[in-house]
């Protein structure tokens, strides 16, 4: 036995023995780092700018705008004060993309839509009655005609709802696909229907209105619409133009 057991010990030490550590080649290739990975659908954000300018002066602008180019230099010329030229709106709106996205900053207008008419008293009685009837008769009358009443409401919306739907287009680089839906409306005053003594009123709304599909190069503005502003209550026909624009910019 006490010559097995120094022979087994031998037989086991090759294979508990520590292994060698590897040597490393100093020639060997240095292993390439991978390339960044790039986001292909980044937050975007959406302009949109409506501005006023003389119609005639659009009409010949609009000429000599060819290239994305040259409607960028127009727009820093409206930038710079160009004469009778106006922002009128300008809003923007960042979105994960793709994704349908919308904002609004709008006050809510209630306003009556039926009026229950007024109703006639079956009889009166009193002294002033039968001394002067003719006195007390118009009187009543006048009193009565002024108590219509509202009976049905509506509510309506007034300033700017903006929605849009961004998606990028497979196999084209930077460019995007975009629906666009604006609407502003403005309560303009009210009108007037029957007597004046019926009181009988309803409001008066105007709304401009941008709906579309585009397909936008980042970082480029285009034309969305060229349109008259909206009429008041005189509904004169104006000698403006709105021109609205619309860019898009991935926040990469």
């Amino acid at each position: 036995m006490k010559t097995l057991l120094p022979l087994a010990l031998c037989l086991l030490l090759p294979s508990i023995a520590p292994a060698q550590e590897a040597v490393q080649d100093p020639f060997a290739p240095t292993p390439a780092t991978p390339a960044p990975v790039v986001d292909q659908n980044p937050p975007v954000r959406l302009r949109l700018e409506t501005w006023e300018a003389p119609a005639l002066e659009v009409a010949r602008k609009l000429d000599e705008v060819v290239t994305a180019k040259d409607l960028a230099n127009l727009r820093e010329q409206c930038l710079g004060g160009a004469p009778g030229v106006a922002l009128v709106l300008s809003s923007a709106i960042t979105s994960a993309t793709p994704s349908k996205v919308s904002a609004e900053s709008i006050t809510e207008r209630i306003y009556p839509t039926e009026y229950e008419p007024p109703e006639l008293p079956g009889s009166f009685s009193g002294e002033p009655d039968k001394k002067d009837p003719a006195k007390i008769w118009p009187q009543i009358v006048n009193e009565a005609l002024q108590n219509t009443t509202p009976t049905s409401f509506e509510t309506r919306n007034t300033g700017l709802t903006l929605e849009a739907e961004i998606t990028s287009i497979p196999d084209m680089d930077k460019t995007w696909s975009v629906r666009i839906a604006m609407d502003d409306v403005h309560h303009i005053g009210t009108d007037h229907f029957g007597v004046d003594l019926l009181k009988v009123e309803m409001p008066i709304f105007n709304s401009f209105r941008n709906t579309g599909e585009l397909r936008l190069k980042e970082g480029e503005w285009q034309i969305l619409s060229v349109m008259e502003p909206p009429r008041g209550l005189e509904n004169k026909p104006s000698d403006k133009r709105w021109v609205t624009l619309v860019r898009l910019d991935a926040l990469r």
